[in-house]
């Protein structure tokens, strides 16, 4: 289970251990300074 908090709310996102791998790489993959998700057009 990973717990994330975004604007003050807390929210548990339950996912396996090889999802959580994968989700956590994507996360740090974002490059410094960038804020936000940008949907691809």
């Amino acid at each position: 289970m990973l717990l994330c908090r975004i604007h003050g709310m807390d929210l548990e996102l339950a996912m396996s251990p090889g999802v959580l791998t994968g989700f956590l790489s994507w996360v740090e993959a974002t490059p410094p300074g960038r804020t936000g998700y940008r949907q691809a057009s």
